[in-house]
C-alpha cells in the first residue's frame, strides 16, 4: 500500500475528476460547434448573419435594461448630482 497521505490522494482524485469533466465539455462544446457550422454552412451567409444580429440586439436591449435609470456618460452623471443639490 502507498504510504501517500489520504489528503493527497483526495486531491488527485478531485484533479482527475476535473480533468474528464472538463474532457467532456471540450468534446461537447467541440460537436456543436461543428453542428453550428454545419447550420450555418446549410443557411448561408445573410441568414447567418441576420442570427448574429438578432442576438447582438437581444443582447444590448438586456444590457439597456440592466442599466436603466443610469446616467450614459460621466458628463450625464454629473449634471444629475448637480440638479439633486
Amino acid at each position: 500500500m502507498s504510504n501517500a497521505k489520504p489528503t493527497v490522494r483526495v486531491a488527485a482524485v478531485k484533479r482527475i475528476v476535473w480533468l474528464g469533466i472538463g474532457a467532456a465539455g471540450g468534446v461537447i462544446v467541440y460537436r456543436k460547434g461543428g453542428q453550428w457550422l454545419e447550420q450555418a454552412r446549410d443557411q448561408g451567409a445573410l441568414v447567418t448573419v441576420q442570427n448574429v444580429v438578432a442576438t447582438s440586439r437581444d443582447l444590448l436591449g438586456t444590457a439597456q435594461r440592466a442599466l436603466a435609470g443610469r446616467p450614459d456618460t460621466p458628463g450625464a452623471a454629473a449634471r444629475a448630482v448637480g440638479q439633486s443639490r
